[in-house]
Formats: C-alpha cells, structure tokens, sequence
C-alpha cells in the first residue's frame, strides 16, 4: 500500500504548454454577486460536516484521542492565514469564502472558540461520519480512527449551545430563520473507510442508510426553526489523490480514459449525489416553507479536473512521458502526467518509479510515502498551490473559491 517516492529522475520528454489570459472568463469562474436581497439576508451561519468543512475543531478532538492532527502545523494555512488553524488546506474553506460574501466573519469551531457564537458556529470535524462511527470502528487498519463525532453528535453540540443563543422556547425559531445552515458534507468518510473493510458493492448498499441519516440530520434542524438548509453532495471519489494512491488497480480499464480518475469510485460518487438530490426534493416538498438546497460539489471538481484553465486564469500544463521500471525488465512510456491530476496505470507486474514526483498539490509526499505526511519532514510543498486542484487530499484554496462560487450562485438562486 504504500508508494516509494525516489529521488533519481529518469530522462523524460517534457513539453511546456502555456496558457493565455482568457478574455471571457465562463459563468462558472465568475465571482457571484455579493449584494443579496434585504429578505434573503442571513445573520449567522451554523455548519455540520467533515474536514471540507472544519475551521478548527479538529485541534481538541485530536488533542483528545492523542492524534496527531497534520492541520495544526505548517506548511497548512499558508497561503492566506499565514499559519495552521486546523483548516485542511493550504487557506480558506468552502464555508469561509460564502461567509466573507455574506459579510459574516468566518464561522468559528464549536470546540476552540471562546467568544460569541452570535453570528454562527461551526460544528464539523475531520474525520466524521453521517453515520454514528460504531459502524466503522471494527474495519481493519482504519477502525481505530473512527471517531465519535458523527452528524449525531454534533447535532447534540448543536443542541447544547442553543440556551446561549437564544431562549429555545421563545426565541430559538425566529433566531435561525435569520441563519444560513450547511448540513455537510456528509459521506466521504463513510465511503473511504468502508471500502477497507467491503467491496465496491456491499460499499454501496450502505449509502440509502448514508443519505437516510443526512436527510434526517435536515429536517432536525428545519424541526428547529431554520428556514434555508444547504446539503452539499459529495466529490468526485475517483480523482482524489488519496483513494488513487492507496487503492489503485492493475486494470488501465478502471480508470477513465479522458479524466485518469477511478470509475468505481467515480461512479458511487455520482450514485450517492443522485439518491441525496432526491432526498433533498423530499425533504422540500414536506416543508414547503423552507429553502432547502442541494450544493453541487462533483461537479465543479471536475470541471477543473476536465478543463483546468477554469481553476485559474493561467496554467503551465506539464506533459511528461514518464519511463515505467518494471519487475520484469521491461521498459514502458505510457503515462501522461498533468498539474493538476495525476494516474498511474499500472499493469500486473510489480511497478516501481525511477522518478521525483511532482504531482497534484502541496505536501504530496504524505500520499505517496506514508511515512512522511504533509507538514512532516520529508514532505515537501509547491511552489504555487493556487495553480493546483488538490492540497493533501483535500482542496487548495483556490479549488474552494471555485467551488464555493458554485454553492453561492444556488443559495442565491434558492435551488
């Protein structure tokens, strides 16, 4: 499972291909607009998820369990913050880029924060479940990590901060009308930790009870007065640099041909975002008086995956036929390798790189060689992660911004 990282570079034809400032930026790179409707004006927002999501709540829940936390040293939050804050990325998040469009600070961590909550707070941690972590506590290898912050708990984190907020049986309604609610995302830890314990296919059947727990988790919070609810799907799984580097298959027929992503991954991706869609329809139609959103987060992933100019105005695209060693001596160039996404089609035979990989983003090291993660020694940062898709395994900021674009455009448009 692990990946060796070897230093020796082996002759490559490299081709530079440079980009040019596009005049007409597309609709889907286009800052969204920042003034919202007098009526659609929030004043607080409160956030349930996992890592895509956490401004720093997995600073204590690590502490706690004696975890080495990867977020809370350097080289993450380098780009904006200029130090970690427990973001799982390079600077800001999803959450933080439609807070500043709302005007609102960004959303503090429940657990980390000593100040008011007024104006929202952010109960998502690193790591968590939709579902409570029991399911997953007994997998192999990654069962120990199965923390008990589920949607569950921090809906009870949720629960313990109202009296401070506002007089439940008063206030509470008329309070949260006036606040935004992401509920998520929720399933990726699902699905990543699974997949060591079950095939594709018992994977899948795990996600209608997946969807069936956030859909609940939604309709908790309507239950208690708020009146618009985002419930984000779930990324691309086949393009994440984590689940290329540690589940890999010898088939090249696995992976998609234009994209180098993994299919079956892909594929539950896209199964998981369609049940979700319709759950949230549901979930409309019983509380016609709310706004309950569906945000796109497959999507616009790959669209920087399929069309990488749209991450940013410009991009060197390196295009490096990379020679391949194999167990049997026998010497291959089959391999593409962009900035942006990286695959390796291995065959049966045992591969080992004879190359310095420069792949998708910062802190690579810690996907191909486990033994030094992102922020340790021995991993190493790019020099420009605004022009890379992928951080550590999670998103750069600049990835975010795109992303949360997206999200904006359906809050304001309610759908």
């Amino acid at each position: 499972m692990k990946h060796p990282v070897l230093s020796r570079h082996l002759p490559a034809a490299t081709m530079k291909l440079l980009c040019v400032l596009s005049v007409l930026l597309l609709a889907s790179v286009a800052e969204p607009v920042s003034a919202l409707p007098a009526n659609r004006r929030y004043e607080a927002i409160f956030s349930f998820g996992d890592s895509f999501a956490d401004t720093g709540n997995d600073n204590v829940v690590y502490v706690e369990r004696s975890l080495f936390n990867p977020a809370a040293a350097p080289p993450y939050g380098m780009t904006f913050f200029g130090h970690p804050t427990g973001r799982n990325s390079n600077g800001r998040l999803i959450i933080d880029f439609i807070a500043e469009d709302l005007g609102l600070p960004f959303v503090p961590p429940f657990l980390s924060h000593n100040g008011s909550f007024r104006q929202g707070a952010n109960f998502a941690v690193a790591g968590a479940f939709a579902r409570n972590a029991s399911f997953y506590s007994n997998i192999p290898i990654v069962g120990p990590f199965a923390l008990n912050t589920s949607s569950s708990v921090q809906l009870q984190w949720f629960d313990s901060l109202k009296p401070s907020l506002c007089d439940p049986a008063k206030e509470c309604k008329g309070f949260f009308h006036k606040s935004l609610f992401f509920m998520g995302e929720y399933g990726v830890n699902d699905y990543s930790f699974s997949v060591f314990g079950m095939n594709m296919s018992e994977v899948r059947l795990i996600v209608p009870d997946v969807i069936n727990t956030i859909s609940m988790a939604a309709e908790t919070i309507i239950k208690q007065g708020a009146k618009t609810v985002v419930v984000p799907g779930i990324p691309p799984l086949g393009c994440s640099p984590t689940n290329l580097a540690l589940l890999p298959s010898d088939d090249p027929n696995d992976y998609d041909a234009r994209t180098g992503c993994l299919k079956k991954f892909n594929d539950l991706s896209v199964y998981h975002n369609s049940l979700l869609e319709d759950a949230v329809k549901n979930v409309q139609t019983k509380y016609p008086n709310v706004g309950v959103i569906y945000a796109d987060f497959f999507t616009p992933v790959m669209d920087i995956i399929e069309s990488p100019d749209k991450l940013v105005s410009c991009r060197v695209i390196y295009v490096e036929h990379l020679r391949i060693l194999l167990t049997e001596n026998e010497i291959t160039t089959f391999r593409v390798h962009q900035r942006y996404s990286e695959v390796l089609l291995r065959r049966r035979w045992e591969v080992q790189l004879q190359h310095e990989r420069r792949l998708w983003h910062a802190g690579v090291d810690g996907v191909r060689n486990m033994s030094a993660g992102c922020g340790m020694p021995g991993s190493t940062v790019c020099d420009e992660p605004s022009t890379y898709l992928y951080w550590d395994g999670h998103f750069t900021e600049a990835a975010y911004r795109h992303i949360a674009n997206g999200w904006l455009n359906s809050i304001y448009n309610g759908n």
